[in-house]
Parts: structure tokens; sequence; C-alpha cells
């Protein structure tokens, strides 16, 4: 079942990239509910920060619908690695709904390398890690879903970012 959205008939080739990143597609209604007991939701309007690169909060956000944009510092421990020319935060990717924000933070409680800003209105589900823990003393089959899926989309990003980074780098 896809939870979050419909085709972009327009533009397959985006609909396919974008559906990559949906979270947890094989979900029937039964399990979203059950994983949905344990979340809150919040609303944001355009232009607002999500929150910013640097933050440690062990929370994993689910795009429920809108769009955001990733914002990332230019790294300077990859000299030749130059995002774009960029000086400031540039915007390196749009997140969709669908889409999960700050799984690295969720899973290592490590702070987040990006800053994430609401480009429309945006509804976000979100999962305290202590509530996950709950969740996964309930449900482990279903818990053992989501870490699964964190994996795989955590892969589709590397993937891609080593393309991104090879395309910019000799």
């Amino acid at each position: 079942m896809d939870f979050f959205r419909a085709p972009n008939i327009a533009d397959p080739q985006a609909d396919q990239l974008a559906s990559e990143l949906v979270f947890l597609p094989d979900w029937q209604t039964a399990d979203w509910d059950l994983f949905l007991e344990h979340t809150q939701t919040q609303m944001f309007p355009p232009g607002s920060f999500i929150f910013r690169a640097g933050s440690a909060e062990r929370v994993l956000y689910i795009v429920a619908f809108g769009r955001l944009k990733m914002l990332v510092n230019r790294n300077k421990r990859l000299p030749r690695f130059k995002l774009m020319g960029a000086k400031k935060p540039a915007s390196i990717n749009v997140i969709e709904s669908g889409a999960v924000i700050n799984e690295l933070t969720f899973l290592d409680g490590k702070p987040g390398p990006a800053t994430f800003q609401a480009i429309t209105e945006t509804q976000l589900i979100y999962l305290p890690y202590d509530a996950f823990n709950l969740f996964a003393s309930l449900y482990p089959e279903l818990a053992r879903d989501v870490l699964q899926d964190l994996g795989r989309l955590l892969a589709v990003q590397t993937r891609r970012l080593t393309d991104l980074v090879s395309y910019y780098t000799e």
C-alpha cells in the first residue's frame, strides 16, 4: 500500500526516484495504524525550519504531506568536492511525502549533518526513540520492518551520494 502519495504521471523519472525513498511502502493499513499509535504529528508553515544541522535529537520524522529542502554547509574537509561553489548552506535535495528525515541521528544519536526547511505547508509524523523502543517491545516484527527499511533507505541515499561525489570529483 502506498500510504503517502499518488504517482507523478507528468514526470515518471522523478516519480521513480521519489518512490525509492518512500518509507515502508509495503505496509498495510493495519501495520500503519499500530505504528501511528506511537507517534505524534506537527504542522510546519512554508519557510519554517524543522531542525538545524548539529541537532542530536533522536527522533524519526516522516513527511506525511508537503515538501522540504535539505540544506548543507560546504564540507571544508573535502576541498575538491565543491558543492556547486556554495559558501552558504546549499539546498541539495527536495524531500517529498512519504520520505523520512533524521534517520542517522535516530539510529546513532550523533548530531545530524543537515538542516531541513519546509518549502510548502508540511505535516510531519514524528517518532521519538523511546516511543520506538516501546513499539518494538510490543510489535517486534514491525519494528524489524522499520529498521530494515531504514537500512534500505540509507543504502539508496549512499548510492546517490556516491554518484554525486564522483560527478564533482576527479
